[in-house]
């Protein structure tokens, strides 16, 4: 990631004064990158879900963030932010051991969506999504974490 320092924007269209300044590197695998790469089938849609990263307390509510992307954005993990917008998808989420408000939701594929949570007792929560796009097959994933 960089950004362009001391830049003009000319009649002629962008013109660069001074360098870029790097404000950060993210490490590329070759090796673990071609392995990804050969396991995914790109057209396929991929349901993916994402809880914040602190800790939990039962009785809290807790946003969870569902999306149905295609395989290669969510194996890469930038699910819901490259949006494929290939049409509408019902998304429904089951917990054990908690409570969702407005369980069945629809959006768009590639875009985000977020459910509230509230567990009930402490203990591990499991999350079951299921996405039903237009013109396609149920598709399912879970995911858990721990409530203190």
């Amino acid at each position: 990631m960089a950004v362009t320092t001391h830049a003009e924007v000319g009649r002629d269209g962008y013109r660069q004064l001074d360098r870029r300044v790097v404000l950060g590197r993210i490490p590329f695998e070759p090796k673990r990158f071609i392995k990804l790469l050969r396991g995914v089938q790109h057209e396929q849609l991929r349901p993916s879900v994402a809880v914040p990263d602190k800790k939990v307390v039962a009785g809290q509510v807790v946003e969870v963030e569902a999306v149905l992307d295609g395989e290669l954005p969510t194996a890469l993990g930038i699910a819901g932010k490259v949006a494929r917008a290939d049409g509408w998808t019902t998304l429904q989420l089951s917990a054990s051991n908690a409570g969702v408000e407005t369980p069945v939701v629809g959006g768009y594929v590639g875009e985000p969506v977020v459910f509230r949570v509230v567990p009930t007792k402490p203990g591990r929560v499991v999350l079951k999504l299921s996405c039903l796009p237009e013109r396609g097959t149920l598709l399912e994933t879970e995911l858990s974490f721990p409530v203190y």
